[in-house]
């Protein structure tokens, strides 16, 4: 009985160390407004392949972020909404993320 509540227990550490492991090391989401941003997504990506953060940052495309529609970009990343986004801040924004 001891060794079968030991084993349990040692598959329950393992299980729990994966978990946490594989999200500490996921890769973040910068969401890219389509409706209003859609000319944005390709420069996005290009960005994060220029810093080198494809296994870090993942661009994806999503519905309205609820940012004003009359500026550059509106993108939204770590829960926060960023308007005005164009390709240099985004380089920027994204070094001083990953530094």
């Amino acid at each position: 009985m001891k060794r079968l509540l030991l084993v349990g227990l040692a598959v329950l550490v393992v299980a729990s160390g994966v978990v946490l492991f594989s999200r500490a090391y996921a890769a973040e989401d910068l969401y890219v407004c389509r409706p209003c941003s859609r000319a944005f997504i390709p420069v996005a990506q290009d960005v994060v392949t220029e810093l080198g953060l494809e296994d870090e940052v993942n661009v994806i495309p999503s519905s309205c972020l609820g940012g004003p529609c009359n500026v550059d970009a509106v993108v939204g990343f770590r829960g926060e909404v960023y308007a005005g986004m164009d390709e240099e801040k985004l380089r920027m924004f994204l070094q001083y993320s990953f530094q």
